[in-house]
Order: structure tokens, then sequence, then C-alpha cells
């Protein structure tokens, strides 16, 4: 799977929401229209960039965050982004919450949150498939920064 096949959402840090659901297609250049808005994004094997016009003004990429999709999906069937936060619904302690991250070198990896000491204690560097039958999406780290705290 080539880096412009995958699936993103967009964070703006601006309003601090999600942009609506950005289609982008395979094509070099294309441009998406949600919500009065203009987003252009260009994307090659490697590199996506994202500018949005809103009321006039020009937005660059330091005003989003674009998260993308491990590619994987949670037990009931929903696409697990970077940035969520998750937790194993067979761990009966509630101690740990998880936070799916991606780095450019070592791909999807997710981040130990240890709620008792409220700080990352550990980072495990693969997802195995079986996980996925247990894993409970919970927010994120935007709309649910308080599930960390």
């Amino acid at each position: 799977m080539k880096f412009k096949d995958f699936d993103f959402r967009v964070w703006d840090n601006i309003s601090k929401c999600y942009l609506g659901r950005v289609y982008a297609d395979t094509s070099k250049n294309s441009t998406g229209h949600i919500q009065n808005e203009f987003i252009h994004i260009k994307k090659n094997d490697f590199d996506i960039s994202i500018s949005c016009i809103r009321d006039g003004k020009e937005y660059k990429l330091k005003d989003f965050e674009i998260e993308l999709t491990s590619g994987l999906k949670n037990i009931n069937g929903v696409d697990i982004y970077e940035g969520d936060i998750f937790k194993f619904s067979n761990d009966a302690s509630n101690r740990f919450y998880f936070i799916c991250r991606f780095d450019l070198q070592k791909g999807f990896y997710y981040e130990v949150y240890s709620r008792e000491y409220e700080k990352v204690v550990d980072k495990v560097y693969r997802f195995i498939k079986d996980d996925m039958n247990f894993i409970e999406i919970l927010g994120n780290i935007h709309e649910n920064a308080d599930l960390l705290k």
C-alpha cells in the first residue's frame, strides 16, 4: 500500500474541531469542499500537504493536524486513527489506556498510558490482529484529553 492510498482525518487547530470528512482521490492534486471551506490537498507517494481557505483567509499546514488511519478496525468495525485513545475490553483493571501513534520510519505503534501515574510508561511497536477483537475506542487526544488526566 502506498502512502497516498491512506485515509485520514484532519484536526483544525484554530477551530478546535475535526473538519468534515475529507476524501482525496489518488490524483496528485485534489480539492474538496467541506462546510463552506475549500480544502486543497496535494498528495504524492510520501507526502500530504493541506491548506484551507475560510472566510477569504488562507490557512496552512501548521494550522492542521493530519491523522492517518492505521488501516485497522476495532471489534465494532470502526477505523483506528492516529491520536485515538483506546482500551482493551478484556482488561478488567482499566489501569491503562493506549494512544495510537505513527512514526514515519517505524509505522503505527501505541503508547501505554498509566492512569495511575498519569503518563506514558511504554511504547509497543506492533498491533496484533487478535488484539483488534478487544479494542474499544474511547475518544481521541483532542476532544477527550481529559481521559489522560
